[in-house]
């Protein structure tokens, strides 16, 4: 029997070096995967070791399943690769729950939520079939995201009614403040100093009679004069426009920020008095969404702020105080008059008698009324206004505001502010309203 040499000085052919150099590779990648299985387990099972050694497995068993395209290889991988995914989507859960704990807002709420849905379904893949059963019920009772997102506005919406209830409080104080400190005109306040002279006057004219004295005649008679002069006399009491403008504007602000915190984008629509139990009121309803769409006569007399049908908010407007000044003024109702009434009179009302502008006018177009005021003492009040985007071309200035208020009266209808515009130098305002046909 012959035994052939077996050269070892002679290389390895290609196939057997390259078998043999994969052979240390996925040894090497082994050893590399069991260290950080170590360190995981020192680390006490810590979420980035974890990560780290299922990306390390994941290499090793690539290179092995390369190799040898066994079953239980590639099985290895794929268990490996959802550990990772796993993983991966814990740390993201964490992260989101961390950042929605900060901040608290509807976005951050609902990456979390996502979040949480993507671990729970990557978890169920390398779980054991029980407990990944009772992960499979806590993933079906996660609420779907829209679901969640209605529900997080929904709570939102309701949470913050006790906020904007407090801000109307106030603004309604402030507005009944304002009122009182710039239309209670028209009192005495010399009625004692002319309670004396009248006094005087009358005993000075008395006893000019008995010691025959033109003195004390012409005393008696001039301090009876000014004295009547003076209880006659109602002078009105001015209000600095600075402190007129400031504390409108900061009522309309507050205005503005409900409307913007309750998300409520339709053009407010002033309803007209067969709505309102009291018919010296008026409301505002504006509507969540872009369109025209009137509540029924129950719902407004329920006097809500927010309604659910339809989807909207009813507000008193900052014009009430002026329409209700018109009218004392002209001592009539306007629930009693038309259109031709406001045509003919309000010129009149705005120029002489409250003297609030240089010159009115009001002209109609079918359901269209144009209204151009010249040299308003409202025209400062009106530019402020033109920055609050939920005021101006929706609710309008106090100005503008009682307008519409003096016509839904007059016409019965519901009445819209289409636009406002100003003039470049400010002196001339002119607004559209629409009447709405029911």
């Amino acid at each position: 029997m012959t035994f052939k040499r077996f050269n070892y000085r002679r290389p390895l052919s290609g196939s057997v070096a390259s078998m043999a150099e994969k052979d240390v590779e996925i040894h090497r990648l082994l050893s590399e995967a069991r260290i950080k299985s170590l360190k995981f387990a020192r680390k006490q099972r810590k979420l980035q070791p974890a990560i780290e050694r299922a990306k390390a497995w994941i290499k090793y068993y690539e290179k092995k399943s390369e190799a040898t395209k066994a079953k239980k290889d590639l099985a290895m991988l794929e268990y490996w690769r959802n550990e990772l995914a796993t993983r991966e989507n814990l740390r993201k859960l964490q992260s989101s729950t961390a950042k929605y704990r900060w901040t608290h807002e509807t976005t951050d709420l609902t990456k979390m939520r996502t979040a949480q849905a993507e671990y729970y379904e990557a978890k169920v893949k390398i779980l054991p079939p029980k407990e990944a059963e009772i992960t499979k019920k806590k993933l079906a009772q996660l609420q779907p995201l829209a679901e969640l997102e209605k529900t997080i506005d929904e709570t939102m919406y309701k949470a913050g009614i006790q906020d904007l209830m407090k801000q109307i409080k106030a603004y309604k104080i402030e507005k009944k403040v304002l009122t009182e400190e710039l239309w209670k005109h028209k009192r005495k306040p010399s009625g004692i100093i002319g309670y004396i002279l009248l006094s005087f006057g009358i005993i000075s004219l008395i006893l000019s009679v008995p010691y025959a004295s033109s003195i004390l005649a012409f005393i008696g008679l001039g301090l009876t004069f000014w004295g009547a002069l003076l209880l006659f006399l109602k002078p009105t009491k001015l209000v600095k426009a600075d402190l007129l403008n400031s504390t409108i504007i900061s009522s309309l602000k507050t205005i503005n920020q409900i409307i913007s915190n309750s998300n409520s984008q339709g053009k407010a629509i002033y309803l007209p008095p067969k709505y309102l139990k009291n018919i010296k009121g008026a409301t505002v309803f504006i509507p969540a969404k872009k369109e025209t769409i009137l509540p029924s006569t129950e719902e407004i007399a329920e006097e809500k702020i927010f309604l659910e049908n339809p989807n909207g908010m009813c507000i008193t407007p900052p014009g009430l105080g002026l329409t209700n000044l018109f009218e004392k003024e002209l001592k009539t109702n306007f629930l009693t008059t038309d259109i031709t009434y406001l045509q003919n009179n309000l010129p009149k009302l705005f120029i002489e008698d409250l003297e609030i502008a240089e010159n009115f006018e009001m002209n109609t177009e079918n359901s269209i009324i144009h209204v151009k005021i010249t040299e308003t003492i409202y025209k400062n009040i009106c530019k402020e206004t033109r920055k609050l985007s939920n005021i101006c071309n929706s609710i309008g200035c106090p100005l503008c505001s009682s307008i519409a208020i003096a016509l839904t009266r007059a016409t019965g209808k519901p009445v819209t502010i289409e636009k406002t515009e100003i003039s470049g130098d400010g002196k001339t305002i002119e607004a559209y309203y629409r009447i709405i046909e029911e």
